[in-house]
């Protein structure tokens, strides 16, 4: 009997099995039937963590549009009119604030004259990456030809 309380010792579900007068495989479905409240307990934290991160930091950010580096090549103007006629270059840099790689669709810049549209340059569809500036180089002939007949 000595022996066999050594060899139980081990295995506590056996001994309490053998103690109990069940079989094993009925002690071993009793368990699997148990409910397991308290399984995921451990993993609350983290799922805490993630969460909270996912909605701070993970968010999706809106991208900031800027012109640099203008270098102005040719400006005629008129004081006593308002007309003009000006080219430049200038970069156009698309700055993307994501955790990660950020598409965008082909879209429109415009430039405008006391709220009316002069110019329209197309930015093409592309990719800024992860916290980077994606960076467009165009040239822009503005005049005022359009605008004459509007004022």
């Amino acid at each position: 009997m000595a022996n066999q309380n050594n060899f139980f010792g081990a295995f506590p579900l056996l001994q309490q099995c053998i103690r109990l007068g069940d079989s094993f495989h009925q002690k071993k479905l009793r368990w699997l039937r148990r409910p397991n409240r308290f399984i995921h307990q451990p993993q609350q934290p983290m799922i805490i963590v993630i969460t909270v991160i996912s909605l701070t930091v993970m968010k999706v950010k809106t991208l900031k549009v800027r012109l640099s580096n203008i270098n102005v090549q040719e400006l005629t103007s008129v004081p006593v009119t308002p007309s003009f006629d000006t080219k430049f270059t200038t970069q156009i840099r698309v700055k993307s604030t994501n955790w990660g790689p950020y598409k965008f669709d082909a879209s429109t810049v415009s430039f405008l004259y006391r709220g009316a549209a002069v110019r329209q340059v197309v930015i093409p569809k592309s990719k800024a990456g992860m916290l980077s500036t994606k960076k467009i180089n165009v040239a822009v002939t503005l005049n005022s030809n359009k605008l004459n007949a509007k004022i």
